[in-house]
């Protein structure tokens, strides 16, 4: 069983949204625990969907394995641990999962380029976790919405990091959707913005070791700290 630390408040806010959001995206610093909080509720979505087929991504392969599979135990083969095992899906890297709904199929796949859009192209995914979604390339993100459009429960969780306020990612999507659900178009939208502070792993005396460690007033102070 895996030992969590406690959650704070805003981690445990994000969670119960997300079992009513079709999107939910946990933006933030370094060490921040979003990973761990995204898979929390994904493995809570898919352990009751009705739908087989489900999608894990990163830029690569080997980055959907380490942030979504392994996660430094913390990962799905552990939140499932004895009810999965890898295998091959049709030719393809994937998870076989016994949940209390019946078996899923969760495929992990690499988004870091044009090539890999193709690669998901054909299924419908009940569910899709990308991680560092705003380091894959925009037409597979693109892609991963269509692939759920018909989901019998339409679920998708990213992760990120900051980038500059320019970048494709809050351009075309996060913009789109910060601006529609405030306005009441579109419902069912999670997002939260967590911190290393957020994370009750550290204590008070560790995270404040570590802070002073950086030069306040620098660009990396801001986008990997703040």
């Amino acid at each position: 069983m895996i030992d969590y630390a406690p959650f704070c408040d805003k981690q445990t806010a994000y969670i119960k949204r997300s079992a009513h959001s079709w999107l939910n995206v946990a933006e933030g610093g370094k060490r921040a625990g979003k990973n761990i909080i995204n898979l929390l509720a994904w493995s809570a979505c898919l352990d009751k969907h009705s739908d087989k087929l489900h999608l894990a991504a990163g830029v690569s392969i080997a980055a959907a394995r380490l942030n979504i599979v392994d996660n430094n135990g913390f990962g799905l083969q552990n939140i499932f641990e004895n009810r999965c095992r890898f295998c091959q899906y049709e030719g393809r890297d994937a998870l076989r999962i016994q949940t209390s709904t019946g078996e899923k199929i969760v495929l992990i796949s690499g988004g870091g380029d044009k090539a890999s859009v193709p690669k998901i192209k054909g299924n419908t995914y009940g569910s899709v976790y990308v991680t560092e979604v705003n380091e894959c390339h925009e037409d597979f993100v693109k892609e991963v919405f269509t692939r759920t459009l018909t989901s019998s429960d339409r679920k998708l969780f990213f992760d990120l990091n900051p980038k500059a306020p320019s970048h494709w990612f809050y351009d075309q999507i996060l913009g789109f959707y910060d601006k529609e659900s405030a306005s009441g178009r579109i419902h069912g939208y999670n997002y939260e913005h967590f911190t290393i502070a957020d994370n009750l792993s550290l204590s008070a005396k560790t995270l404040k070791e570590l802070i002073n460690t950086y030069d306040k007033g620098s660009i990396w102070y801001q986008r990997d700290i703040l």
